[in-house]
């Protein structure tokens, strides 16, 4: 990698190049496979353009050199987008086991330039930035306990609850490490999650940092107190991970997993414009948990399941979104995907004369109707079909979606489709 950067003459543009991910930590699970990952530092004064378009480069020159004539190569993806950079990626077999290598270009920061999000007075977006960090770190805190790390990852893996992207939103490969930092073993890390409460924060510096409201718990990061590494965590995996932790202290083996729900569905399908993915899950949750709550007012009832666990509720409902190279899919499903075309509105007791006056008067274009001793009106829906609810509340300004980049992005160019989807909402 240094020769292909020589050759190029950016030398002088280049801090450092460096291994880091868990393969450096000797936190990796080898027979699940591992993940290479190869930073080219740049330093600092580098454009955020140049930084990226000559880390491909680079990427792609050094891969392809390495790997092009070696045996058991498979394939070679050229781009693809990680958190805020792009990077070149080869997925290659060695010894029957799937290795990818990728090449990631970042930024050389100092820890408190990564805390403040400052550069020279500037604010700054902070993405792979931490990665040297945490991995120079974690080489040091994690001595002699790499084991712990990898028997609580495989733990995670056959849970389901281990993956921190938008189709997995559970635990990252670092928030367990971050998990043995703090509690030292397996076992006891698993008897923390066991017993968490809304509000609890795992923070081994004790810093009392501030822990995201929206977040059920939070994870600090070691290395920069401004971050909680659960933002990423569905509410469904914070339940099974409490589950499972549980079952496990108490029978010594994972409970059964349940069989997703099939339902018909309507998924819409946008890009974003957001790179990182810690902002876009948040992003994802808020503007999820609006899209429901106008598609309740609108009379759609998506179906809701709630896990009880003692004092804790979580109420799971029928929808979910995934992002891949760019594209969100947002998914809702329903038993039935349209609804009658009326509804019936109570109004007040007959007897309440003025109350009954005032009741006709605001629903002058409904049917009035008497039952039950009361005064009603039969009105007509807005929408009966979940297609074009969505169409509404994505493409039309006038729509009291939450406004979020999320939200600007739906209304550009939004694609929607009906299918079956599975939904994951037993534990």
């Amino acid at each position: 990698m240094k020769q292909v950067i020589d050759d190029l003459g950016y030398t002088d543009l280049v801090q450092d190049v460096a291994m880091q991910g868990s393969f450096e930590k000797g936190t990796d699970l080898a027979l699940s496979g591992s993940d290479l990952d190869l930073f080219i530092i740049f330093k600092k004064n580098v454009s955020d353009k140049f930084r990226d378009d000559i880390g491909l480069q680079i990427g792609q020159i050094a891969l392809n050199k390495d790997f092009s004539n070696s045996q058991g190569w498979n394939n070679f993806t050229a781009e693809a987008i990680t958190a805020t950079s792009k990077y070149a990626q080869v997925f290659f077999d060695y010894d029957g086991q799937k290795m990818e290598v990728q090449v990631v270009s970042t930024r050389h920061l100092d820890l408190d330039e990564i805390k403040q999000k400052q550069v020279d007075g500037e604010q700054i977006k902070i993405g792979m930035e931490r990665t040297p960090h945490q991995t120079a770190y974690m080489k040091k805190a994690l001595k002699g306990k790499e084991n712990e790390v990898r028997v609580l990852k495989k733990f995670m893996k056959e849970a389901g609850i281990y993956g921190s992207n938008l189709k997995d939103m559970g635990f990252s490969g670092y928030s367990v490490e971050v998990l043995i930092d703090k509690f030292g073993t397996f076992e006891n890390s698993l008897k923390v999650l066991s017993e968490l409460k809304k509000g609890d924060v795992i923070d081994k510096n004790g810093d009392g940092n501030p822990r995201h409201e929206e977040n059920f718990f939070s994870i600090i990061d070691p290395i920069d107190p401004n971050r909680d590494l659960v933002t990423a965590f569905s509410d469904l995996k914070i339940a099974k991970t409490i589950k499972t932790a549980k079952h496990f202290l108490e029978n010594g083996e994972l409970p059964k997993s349940p069989k997703p729900i099939k339902s018909p569905a309507v998924t819409i399908s946008f890009k974003t414009t957001i790179n990182n993915e810690d902002q876009l899950f948040s992003q994802m949750r808020k503007t999820q948990r609006s899209m429901l709550e106008q598609l309740k007012m609108l009379g759609f009832n998506i179906p809701t399941k709630t896990i009880s666990m003692g004092e804790l509720k979580f109420d799971i409902p029928r929808s979910n979104f995934t992002q891949e190279n760019g594209i969100v899919k947002m998914s809702f499903g329903m038993d039935n995907l349209t609804i009658p075309e009326t509804y019936i509105q109570d109004g007040p007791p007959i007897d309440k004369t003025d109350a009954v006056a005032q009741f006709k008067q605001s629903n002058q274009d409904a049917d009035i109707i008497e039952k039950d001793g009361k005064i009603k009106a039969r009105k007509k829906r807005r929408f009966i079909t979940l297609s074009d609810a969505l169409k509404f509340l994505t493409r039309n300004p006038q729509s009291q979606v939450k406004s979020t980049e999320i939200k600007k992005n739906m209304s550009t160019d939004t694609k929607i489709s009906v299918n079956e989807v599975e939904f994951e909402q037993e534990i």
